[in-house]
């Protein structure tokens, strides 16, 4: 029989055992942070936005939504986590009847975890195609089922190379056609290397992001040192800076720069909240989340000096203008920077290995944050259950996302990813974000926060973040909100496919299955929770714990 010694003892083990990991130091919650902001968005999405919008004067609405937009959210988020000491859902207890908004992040990380993996063993296989003494896509090839003899050299090989023989692309999303099994290898080869960085949670992530984080500044400033010595490259970079202000009196600049900031930063999928949380309650978050969305942006800007170089360069090769060679969407890397790499003069496979390499660094950095938000949403869940059992929970998790993900590999595979790239998640982001800010603002109220900062952070927020939280944060995200109603109305093409109606309409239904989750949960508290007579009085006394 235990004594009443070993009983205590064995529970104080159990309870070290169950304890909840912090991050090493506080360079692992900056290098997380900033690999999992920093992603495939700052290559394909901001150079393409910030030439279509104006050249440099697109920096203006960018730097204007990064200040009073990204900043407080990324603040906001992170103190919060850091606060409770717990993941998004159970930071909802601050306000109970709108924890539905967790849940609807949680589909969200979900939806976007299966295919985001497909962008990266697409770049792996073009990774492990770049090991050759020349590029599969530097010429035309009738194996792709093209008649090489009659092509125009103005044809883009890259493209043909991409839609043809690696996703044998269909004519339709109709049209599904089976699994390319060289994709499927790649994938389960991704979900692996992810599998093996998080395999103990933080306490592997948080040592792999010295090299993920940093590594991809090294490729991007070798590119650029390249790209700048290719002939074109200059009017590329003058097409990416050179300003034109007349664009800011459009509406839709100011609109997607301000939903460029969702898709660089990732507030709102709860990742931030659970990075927060690992922190020590006296970390200074308030400097962290000033510096990360600065590094950010400061990214984004050096990303596109070294798309543009490139991009002038092939405009120059192609003997085209640069509006001719320039691509949107999630292909561009491989439809035009893969012809570019193809074209320079010599060492093409050593700089398209180091391009698809920092792909594929920039994917999984991201990929980290939103599987290790799920992970401990479950392990602060049932931590007995799972957190002793982190390896197997993450090898499942991993096996199942992996096995989902096999339909984006079909013939319409890329078909669907625009579609639910483009519809699934923006909109879920937006509402949940807005929800963060009138919980805490309003419902436990802003003093109430502003309070617990100063007693456990042991430091005074600055007074700027109240009307920034309560004001001009909300506002600034339902103009988005409406913005990309109205957006929504446009024809959705990819590889001169038009998607009917009926998929615009299925694109819509989707937006408002994700968000459903909140609706639901704040009319079944209110019904059914007997614990609480007033739900939002109640939900001001909730204590916050570390």
């Amino acid at each position: 029989m235990l004594t009443s010694l070993d009983r205590k003892k064995s529970k104080k083990d159990e309870r070290i055992e169950l304890a909840r990991p912090q991050w090493g130091s506080q360079m692992e919650f900056v290098f997380s942070a900033i690999g999992y902001s920093i992603g495939l968005g700052n290559i394909f999405r901001f150079p393409y936005l910030c030439y279509e919008h104006g050249g440099g004067a697109f920096l203006i609405p960018y730097f204007i939504a990064l200040f009073f937009l990204g900043i407080p959210l990324v603040y906001l988020e992170v103190s919060w986590g850091q606060l409770c000491g717990k993941s998004s859902v159970i930071a909802w207890n601050l306000s109970p009847i709108l924890r539905g908004a967790s849940f609807t992040s949680i589909a969200l990380t979900i939806i976007v975890v299966i295919y985001y993996n497909i962008i990266m063993c697409i770049s792996l296989y073009y990774f492990a195609a770049s090991f050759t003494s020349e590029l599969p896509w530097s010429r035309c090839n009738n194996e792709w089922g093209l008649n090489c003899s009659n092509i125009s050299q103005n044809t883009s090989f890259g493209k043909e190379y991409l839609l043809r023989e690696v996703l044998h692309v269909s004519d339709s999303i109709y049209d599904v056609g089976y699994p390319q099994w060289h994709l499927v290898i790649c994938l389960l080869i991704i979900w692996i290397i992810t599998l093996g960085c998080i395999l103990k949670g933080i306490r592997s992530s948080g040592k792999v992001v010295y090299f993920t984080a940093l590594f991809p500044y090294v490729c991007i400033i070798v590119l650029l040192v390249r790209g700048l010595t290719l002939p074109g490259s200059l009017n590329g970079i003058k097409k990416f800076i050179v300003p034109d202000f007349s664009k800011l009196l459009e509406f839709q600049v100011w609109s997607d720069a301000f939903i460029q900031l969702f898709y660089s930063l990732g507030p709102g999928w709860g990742a931030l909240v659970t990075f927060g949380s690992y922190n020590k309650p006296n970390h200074n978050s308030e400097r962290d989340a000033i510096l990360i969305p600065i590094i950010c942006g400061a990214t984004s800007i050096l990303g596109g000096f070294t798309v543009f170089s490139l991009m002038g360069f092939l405009s120059h090769a192609r003997g085209v203008v640069i509006e001719d060679v320039l691509v949107k969407g999630p292909t561009v890397a491989f439809e035009a920077y893969s012809e570019a790499l193809a074209k320079m003069p010599f060492q093409q496979p050593v700089f398209s290995c180091l391009f698809f390499f920092m792909l594929i660094i920039l994917g999984l950095d991201s990929e980290f944050g939103m599987i290790e938000n799920l992970t401990t949403c479950i392990c602060d869940w049932k931590p007995r259950l799972f957190r002793n059992n982190i390896f197997l929970f993450n090898s499942c998790f991993c096996a199942i996302f992996c096995c989902l993900g096999i339909i984006f590999t079909t013939n319409a595979g890329m078909y669907m990813i625009y579609l639910v790239d483009t519809y699934a998640a923006v909109f879920g982001l937006l509402l949940v974000t807005f929800l963060e800010c009138i919980a805490i603002c309003y419902i436990y109220g802003y003093q109430n926060f502003h309070k617990r900062l100063e007693k456990i952070a042991s430091r005074t927020p600055l007074p700027i973040w109240k009307y920034l939280w309560k004001y001009v944060t909300p506002c600034l995200i339902v103009f988005t909100f409406i913005s990309l109603i109205l957006a929504s109305r446009k024809q959705l093409i990819f590889n001169g496919y038009v998607y009917g109606s009926e998929l615009r309409v299925f694109g819509t239904i989707l937006s408002c299955l994700v968000l459903l989750p909140i609706p639901l949960y704040a009319i079944s508290h209110s019904l059914f929770s007997s614990q609480y007579a007033n739900t939002f009085s109640r939900s001001k006394l909730l204590p916050f714990s570390h």
